[in-house]
């Protein structure tokens, strides 16, 4: 008598295996993929004013999968609330840089590893706080204007630098000039106040005076600011007074 024979065959893709309900499929042995732990020892640099560095370690377990990236967040309020700068670096490097950021603040980070099944839970946070701006030599003064008073003296206006390059203003140099420009010569190498005014006395009568100032702080000064330029007052002639104290003595009988 022949006998008949009936098989089952299952067909188990690569999807299923990330199905727990599945795992009665598999030998003991064999590891369903998981999301990878999260990365460790993440550590956060300040590079400069606007850069910070992070570093960090790949998981232990990458969940049976090959990482595919890692999430980077970052908080500015100690960790309260956090915002996700990379959603994927897209890389399996352990390092970036977080660039574009504000002097003088501190940023707080976290990172999570990815695979094809999932995102890991966050690893360590990280702070650093960004350096102080670097200063420089501070913008020119603007608006600068130049006024007569007399034959002798005109007075100057100005308006201060919009930055001052990150330090104080210590003064400002004022510069004069008798042919249009040509050629300057320094009244005021450093006026050690921060007054945006000044007047220079001592001048000729209806001569034309061109000045610039430039603003001076602890790194450097300046370039110029626009000129302006004034003529100083003629001198008026007028007719001299009338002589007084006139007197006449009788010298004899017809002088």
């Amino acid at each position: 008598m022949r006998k008949v024979y009936y098989y089952l065959v299952t067909i188990v893709t690569f999807a299923l295996l990330i199905s727990p309900s599945l795992e009665n499929l598999y030998s003991a042995n064999a590891q369903i993929p998981i999301a990878p732990s999260p990365p460790t020892n993440l550590t956060a640099s300040a590079v400069s004013s606007t850069e910070i560095d992070l570093s960090w370690t790949a998981p232990s377990n990458l969940g049976g999968l090959l990482l595919t990236g890692y999430k980077i967040e970052r908080s500015t309020n100690g960790g309260t609330t956090w915002s996700t700068i990379v959603s994927n670096t897209g890389s399996t490097a352990t390092t970036f840089s977080d660039t574009g950021l504000t002097a003088s603040t501190t940023y707080m980070y976290r990172v999570s590893a990815i695979n094809p099944v999932g995102t890991s839970s966050p690893s360590n946070t990280a702070s650093a706080t960004t350096q102080a701006p670097t200063a420089t030599a501070p913008q020119p003064p603007t608006g600068l204007t130049a006024t007569t008073v007399s034959t002798s003296q005109i007075n100057l206006s100005w308006t201060a630098p919009a930055n001052n390059g990150g330090s104080a203003i210590t003064g400002y140099k004022i510069e004069r000039s008798t042919n249009g420009g040509t050629t300057w010569s320094t009244i005021q190498s450093n006026t050690a106040s921060t007054a945006t005014t000044f007047s220079d006395t001592g001048l000729t009568a209806s001569t034309t005076y061109m000045y610039r100032v430039s603003a001076i702080n602890p790194v450097g000064i300046s370039s110029p600011s626009n000129t302006a330029s004034a003529t100083t007052s003629s001198i008026i002639a007028i007719a001299p007074g009338s002589p007084t104290g006139l007197t006449a003595t009788a010298a004899s009988s017809s002088q």
